[in-house]
């Protein structure tokens, strides 16, 4: 199960598909990766990325978590496969204290002193890999129009709202392929905002696509 899912989004994201009438992109629903702890979904996707990296070097991919610390466990294990600092970024924002940053990620961060800094697009737009969290990706919504990603990847899906995984998968260009991966039957979403509690249905995007 977990060499097909990683076969079938290697063999989707080289696809071309192409409206034979209309000549449009057809648009692909998100793959789902679930099942319960320790089946080895987190390990699926850093291999899925790893593998996307050596097949297609044009490729951007994007790979995000609600949490800081779920983000920064994506960035460590990929930066164990010897991703360079040129290829792998670790995105975090500007508040986030640096002492709460593993220190084997800081070569892979952009700190000025004490504060991260947001980056010019140039250079944002230099990595193949991006990974932060969920939050942090709406910083850019009003940064540039050419942020895009040929691949989305949001880990932990079943922990985020669904106006959490909207901002990572709104930055997929028309032709990407976006991944969810999670467990349903973990903790699901929290928040303290009451509107939100009292007037949406409480559960992930990944959790209501799989109820359909």
């Amino acid at each position: 199960q977990q060499k097909k899912a990683i076969q079938e989004v290697l063999f989707w994201t080289g696809a071309t598909r192409i409206h034979p009438i209309h000549q449009t992109l057809l648009p692909m629903p998100p793959f789902i990766v679930f099942g319960p702890a320790g089946t080895g979904k987190t390990s699926t996707v850093i291999e899925m990325i790893i593998q996307l990296i050596q097949l297609y070097p044009n490729k951007r991919i994007l790979a995000c978590a609600p949490s800081e610390a779920a983000a920064d466990v994506i960035a460590l294990r990929l930066a164990e496969k010897h991703l360079s600092t040129q290829v792998l970024h670790r995105f975090n924002w500007w508040q986030r204290l640096l002492t709460s940053v593993p220190s084997k990620l800081l070569p892979y961060c952009n700190q000025y002193q004490n504060l991260f800094e947001m980056h010019n697009i140039e250079n944002l737009l230099s990595y193949q890999v991006i990974v932060t969290t969920c939050q942090a990706t709406g910083s850019w919504l009003g940064y540039d129009k050419r942020i895009f990603f040929d691949v989305v990847i949001v880990d932990e899906a079943s922990q985020a709202t669904e106006a959490e995984t909207f901002l990572p998968l709104s930055f997929t260009n028309p032709g990407g392929l976006m991944v969810l991966a999670g467990d349903i039957h973990q903790l699901g979403p929290q928040t303290k905002f009451p509107f939100y509690q009292d007037c949406i249905p409480f559960a992930s995007f990944q959790e209501r696509l799989l109820n359909l």
